[in-house]
């Protein structure tokens, strides 16, 4: 899911980042990082121009707000990284120019909170099932073996000739 989670994201965000970076828009290109930063799993976006040199980016800090950033990123990050190209020719762009290039950098913190929620619930459903499977055994255990015991009993006492059996 995290994969696909970043795959889809740059892909998306190279696409939306074409007029901005074609225009040199710094403040469009910071409106569309805020925009995909609102997904809290995302913790850094940094775009660069052609020449690969940094334009604009975006990480988290100790809080987890969102500040500028204009060093390298790095830690213990999933990151893909896509060129931003130019894909037609209206407003007097260029087909397939290099408009320059976007890193994004996942965090997988949120990714184990999730996982560890996700064993918790299932440890939690399978005690629930035990429970309620051993209930049910220890019930249809008394309400058959009891009988069961009884009718063995009454046929042991009238084998043995005693025959005052209710």
């Amino acid at each position: 899911e995290i994969h696909d989670l970043v795959t889809i994201t740059i892909e998306r965000l190279a696409e939306h980042l074409v007029i901005p970076m074609w225009d040199i828009d710094k403040d469009l290109v910071e409106k569309t990082i805020l925009a995909y930063m609102m997904d809290k799993r995302i913790y850094a976006i940094v775009v660069k121009d052609e020449e690969d040199k940094f334009f604009q980016g975006r990480k988290r800090d100790q809080n987890w707000q969102i500040v500028e950033t204009e060093s390298e990123i790095t830690g213990n990050f999933l990151t893909k990284s896509k060129e931003i190209i130019s894909s037609g020719e209206e407003f007097g762009r260029v087909n397939n120019e290099k408009l320059g290039k976007v890193e994004i950098y996942i965090t997988q913190k949120f990714v184990t909170t999730d996982l560890y929620r996700e064993i918790i619930k299932s440890v939690v459903t399978i005690v629930i099932m035990d429970i309620a499977a051993l209930s049910l055994i220890w019930f249809v255990t008394l309400s058959i073996t009891r009988p069961v015991a009884k009718i063995v009993k009454i046929a042991d006492d009238i084998a043995n000739g005693d025959f005052s059996q209710d």
